[in-house]
């Protein structure tokens, strides 16, 4: 667990830092420039905030194929959730950060 846990803190640290940057939009702009086609989903960046948030609910996955009690899954669970929308929110902030707000489906303007 605990060599999970060491890159699951260092990733948090570098997802905060990123996040921080989604606020500034011409920065935020000029940034996700640099993200190739395979680094995009949805025309939006799969920037350090998407990664990190991916790979806590594969983690969170993990834990719940292991045995544990009923209270402790329906915990994992919750979390899974807040993830998620978590990342539905974020996605609202890159896209209002790269003037996509109004745009829908995947096939947005880049």
């Amino acid at each position: 667990m605990l060599n999970s846990l060491t890159p699951a803190l260092q990733e948090l640290k570098e997802a905060l830092n990123c996040f921080e940057q989604v606020y500034d939009k011409e920065g935020y702009t000029q940034s996700s420039k640099l993200f190739s086609g395979k680094n995009k989903q949805g025309g939006l960046p799969l920037d350090t905030v998407r990664k990190f948030i991916s790979s806590h609910q594969a983690r969170l996955s993990n834990r719940l194929k292991e045995n544990s009690s009923r209270q402790e899954k329906n915990v994992l669970l919750q979390r899974k959730t807040n993830l998620k929308i978590a990342n539905e929110a974020y996605i609202k902030l890159q896209k209002k950060a790269l003037g996509l707000e109004n745009a829908k489906g995947k096939g947005m303007a880049r």
